[in-house]
């Protein structure tokens, strides 16, 4: 009987710690340091939408072309007065004839279109120029034309200018106030004017 009794008190002991052992080792918790939320998390350090990705790839960061460039022209403004009519630039010319009888007309802008013998305009002054551009009238070929320029020097070219407006607008600087006394010399009539009013060859 006591050789019984012993058996059983060692089985029940051998439950109890087999017991123990399972109660202690279960499954390791989604908290633990291979979860969702350990070191592999997305919004850790290599977040797809970090802060050297947004810096360096902004499509806001494009540098936008000037709104100013006027193309090879070198025009600003859309028009030009031309006696009573207005031509459209920089696809028309405005031609200028003396005469008698003076004679102003609209035509197409490219090389030769005003004719020889008249003056093709495709600027009056300073203020139809881009920038710092200015309009220079080159006498030296035939029709003699107005363009807009970054510079104007040498025989007989001059800078157009518009009598009524000031020397700013004007552009004229070292080449002298805007004057109209001997525009006739550069076969244009007194609403135009020369940066410095020298005489023409026309």
């Amino acid at each position: 009987m006591r050789s019984i009794m012993a058996c059983l008190t060692v089985a029940v002991g051998l439950v109890a710690a087999c017991g123990g052992d399972t109660a202690t080792t279960g499954i390791p918790t989604p908290d633990s340091g291979n979860g969702n939320d350990g070191s592999n998390n997305l919004d850790g350090g290599g977040n797809k939408d970090g802060t050297v990705s947004d810096a360096n790839n902004n499509p806001d960061g494009f540098v936008d072309p000037d709104s100013g460039n006027a193309g090879d022209s070198g025009l600003i403004s859309s028009s030009i007065s031309c006696g009573k009519q207005t031509c459209a630039l920089p696809s028309q010319s405005c031609c200028v004839d003396l005469g008698p009888p003076l004679i102003f007309v609209c035509a197409g802008g490219d090389a030769g279109a005003c004719g020889q013998g008249l003056v093709d305009l495709q600027c009056a002054s300073a203020v139809d120029c881009a920038g710092n551009n200015v309009c220079c009238l080159d006498a030296n070929i035939d029709p003699a034309k107005a363009t807009c320029q970054a510079t104007c020097s040498g025989k007989d070219k001059a800078l157009l200018c518009d009598p009524k407006a000031n020397d700013m607008k004007n552009k004229c600087g070292d080449a002298g106030a805007c004057g109209n006394a001997n525009i006739d010399t550069w076969g244009l009539t007194k609403t135009y004017g020369t940066c410095g009013d020298p005489m023409g060859p026309l």
